[in-house]
């Protein structure tokens, strides 16, 4: 038996190509109608999530959506991660090194 491998969708109207992936079962009822930021291209793109999670790969070219797909796809099973992890609590040290980032990043440096 052979494996599937995550590939980009072409949309038989348009020709553009798309990342379709199906929402993990025993996630669904958590998120589902939330959003979710893929990176595709130079930009993101912000889908719903439903059923199954769709976002444009803004090419109609098969190996640049090859490329996008495998960026996006990786940061969609990420988020799926990271939603089975749920969240996760800061120890001091960890809450430290974040305050210090926020303050310095509003700083111009006169801080």
């Amino acid at each position: 038996m052979a494996l599937m491998t995550a590939r980009p969708w072409k949309d038989p109207s348009t020709g553009v190509y798309h990342l379709r992936q199906r929402t993990p079962r025993k996630l669904l009822a958590r998120v589902k109608g939330q959003s979710v930021t893929l990176p595709v291209a130079e930009g993101f793109a912000s889908v719903k999530i439903g059923d199954i999670v769709q976002a444009s790969l803004r090419t109609k070219e098969a190996g640049e959506a090859r490329k996008r797909h495998a960026v996006a796809d990786g940061a969609l099973k990420r988020f799926w991660e990271a939603q089975e992890a749920g969240p996760t609590s800061l120890d001091h040290e960890r809450g430290g090194r974040l305050g210090w980032h926020s303050l310095h990043g509003l700083c111009d440096g006169s801080c």
